[in-house]
């Protein structure tokens, strides 16, 4: 697929998600007294219009999400500037309560999440089949005095239940991992046929910022796609070849691929099975104009098959997995506000909507996949605009939220004026990291050429 077309639906995903955004503010704000003028699906030029419930709805040029006008958010700079007070009219967004308005704010992300968790527990009460990372796991180093190294699990075990639950992805074993708040737990894992029972008592990590027991993902060495024109695709690998050696060694697993890889700019020899046929080949990855390592090639995942859930245990599925998602999301934007790799970490418009295009057309290629991965890839971007829009940052949902909070506490109402210079704070914030972001897209899109 091109790139336009992974771009167009890296939109089509976000504007979904946008709009399920401004609805909630939509009912929130109607829920609590405060006009909204317009309610618009895309934006610029107007293509369609109808008028409902004392709201203009409108459908416009551009498919870039949406937005809800509420009566009065545009007076705040009129009233600073008059050193007048708050918009008095019956239905203004600053003429209600701040409880009121703390409601509407909350609102978007509160509909971003819900929608997520709705989707999760759909596919859970339906049962789906899935390529994802299984809950089989690789030990990095044997003899490291790490939790899974003292309960005796080994490279290829797969974890069956985890705390008494059931597990069937990795991601399900950090989540229970990192809830764990150092509690031991009971693990059943599966090895040679038999099952075993052991004890991982997790062990709390300064560096990651969470608690870990050491074990990480265990990647079949199989290639799914391989990129046009890539150092992969020069070394002559293809879709479905499984790399036996590298530099080497004998592989079972990807870790110590990706751990070589990423020590030394070389070419290196490997050994490939494709059908029948043991294929030698040279591969010599690059760099690109940002210093990240190109290889070009992607891998196999596992088809997982997950039955349906009752009703409860699907409820407990879906909220565990959101859970999962926030805790995920919530260490990398502790890692980024402590300064880690802060040009990397921020990926611009461009970049986002590409990579959420190309991972939507991915999805859609996906033979045997079916709907469950993109309901997962929407849960996941609607979790992630829940967790940034709640960050108390002005000119976010979060900065509203705060404000109001304030208000409250005080039992007082902050000036236009004061209000207007918290917002000047965040505009100043954002804009740096547009900065960041646009750079980041310079460099991405000159990747792309």
């Amino acid at each position: 697929m091109t790139t336009a077309l992974f771009i167009l639906l890296g939109i089509a995903a976000l504007s979904i998600l946008v709009v399920i955004h401004e609805f909630g503010h939509f009912f929130a704000a109607r829920w609590m007294g405060v006009r909204v003028e317009a309610f618009s699906v895309g934006w610029g030029p107007v293509l369609f219009r109808f008028r409902a419930w004392d709201t203009e709805f409108r459908l416009s040029l551009l498919p870039l999400g949406g937005y809800c006008k509420m009566q009065g958010e545009g007076d705040l700079q009129k009233s600073f500037e008059a050193k007048a007070d708050w918009d008095t009219r019956p239905g203004s967004f600053f003429h209600v309560a701040s409880w009121r308005r703390l409601v509407i704010s909350a609102a978007g992300p509160v509909f971003n999440f819900a929608s997520a968790l709705l989707l999760l527990v759909f596919i859970g009460l339906t049962g789906y089949t899935s390529r994802e990372l299984p809950a089989r796991v690789f030990i990095e180093d044997p003899l490291a005095p790490t939790p899974a190294n003292r309960a005796g699990l080994q490279t290829g075990d797969t974890l069956v239940r985890l705390d008494g639950r059931e597990v069937y992805t990795f991601e399900e074993v950090q989540g229970l991992v990192r809830s764990s708040g150092g509690r031991s737990l009971s693990v059943e894992f599966e090895r040679g046929g038999q099952v075993q029972t052991v004890i991982l008592a997790p062990e709390y990590s300064e560096e990651a910022g969470r608690w870990i027991v050491g074990i990480a993902p265990y990647y079949e060495p199989v290639i799914a796609a391989v990129e046009a024109e890539s150092p992969a695709d020069r070394a002559g690998l293809r879709a479905g070849d499984r790399i036996v050696e590298f530099n080497g060694q004998r592989i079972l697993s990807w870790n110590p691929v990706v751990r070589e890889l990423g020590k030394r700019l070389v070419e290196y020899p490997l050994k490939v099975q494709r059908g029948q046929q043991l294929l030698e080949l040279r591969l010599r990855p690059e760099l690109d104009r940002a210093d990240n390592l190109i290889v070009g090639w992607r891998l196999q995942l596992p088809l997982i098959q997950r039955p349906s859930l009752d009703v409860f245990r699907a409820l407990g599925y879906g909220w565990q997995r959101a859970i999962t998602v926030l805790a995920g999301t919530l260490d990398t934007l502790i890692g980024l506000f402590r300064g880690k790799n802060l040009d990397r970490a921020i990926a611009g418009p461009i970049q986002t909507t590409y990579t959420l295009g190309q991972a939507t057309a991915m999805v859609l290629a996906e033979e045997g996949s079916g709907y469950a991965s993109i309901i997962q890839l929407f849960s996941f971007l609607s979790l992630v605009l829940f967790l940034m829009n709640l960050l108390p940052i002005p000119g976010l949902d979060g900065g509203h939220i705060l404000f109001s909070l304030v208000e409250i506490v005080r039992r007082k109402r902050l000036s236009p004026a004061t209000f207007l210079n918290f917002q000047r704070i965040g505009v100043a914030f954002i804009l740096a990291i547009l900065v960041i972001a646009v750079v980041t897209d310079i460099f991405f899109v000159s990747r792309l050429g």
